[in-house]
């Protein structure tokens, strides 16, 4: 199988409903999922935007988008996963500022499939499962009209709290981004992350210990600071 195969068949295996349950499924993975949200919100353009999410999974980011525009603004989503985009148009389909919700088949050409540009995309943890990771990216920035943000993840490179194999093979330094980031008229606006301690902890369902997971969060942000072993790095970047 092809690596787009397998990245497909285990989101198609996931499942839209069982993935909204996973961001809610601990303590620590919910006050995570509603930090990424609202660093998201910060950078929404406006009340009426043109925006795209960039791998919809089970639609977290396509709810803020429709939390936070108005009703003139159109929404677009794309998944390589059918059993994801499915769940997401039965979700949200019925709102007018969703205009189209479908499944990708070639991912770095993803310019090839709209002949509009967007003012707003988001791509959260999707590039690092594709080792074709920079021209996916690079195709995100030719749909992006002049002075539109584009906000993006991907985990570092080197990182000493990898306690095993990671999930996601493709990994970047923020370094590399400061690289691609000029050489396609792309600002770096924002560097940022949110969790030092890996993902292993936050998956424990347990109340208790996801508290002691948030605070040991604080502990290390304030002895490191934003940057310094953070996992997945969130890049905020305007064209």
């Amino acid at each position: 199988m092809t690596e787009f195969d397998n990245i497909k068949k285990h989101w198609d295996s996931v499942g839209g409903e069982d993935y909204q349950y996973f961001w809610r499924s601990s303590l620590a993975l919910k006050k995570l999922s509603e930090k990424e949200q609202q660093f998201i919100k910060k950078f929404i353009p406006s009340k009426t935007i043109k925006a795209l999410d960039f791998g919809i999974g089970s639609g977290r980011l396509l709810n803020v988008l429709l939390e936070n525009t108005n009703s003139q603004s159109e929404i677009y989503g794309l998944d390589i996963s059918e059993a994801m985009v499915k769940y997401c148009q039965e979700r949200f389909g019925r709102n007018k500022k969703i205009k189209e919700i479908k499944v990708i088949e070639n991912l770095q050409d993803v310019d090839n499939y709209y002949k509009t540009k967007f003012n707003f995309i988001t791509a959260i943890r999707v590039l690092k499962y594709n080792s074709n990771w920079r021209k996916i990216l690079i195709s995100l920035f030719e749909i992006l009209q002049d002075n539109g943000i584009i906000i993006f993840t991907m985990p570092k490179k080197y990182l000493i709290t990898r306690l095993s194999k990671p999930q996601s093979p493709f990994r970047a330094t923020i370094g590399e981004i400061k690289k691609i980031a000029p050489k396609n008229q792309m600002e770096i606006l924002e560097i940022k992350g949110f969790a030092k301690i890996p993902d292993f902890f936050y998956r424990i369902r347990n109340r208790l210990f996801s508290k002691i997971v948030l605070f040991s969060e604080d502990i290390l942000r304030f002895m490191f600071g934003e940057r310094i072993f953070e996992r997945e790095v969130f890049y905020v970047l305007r064209k």
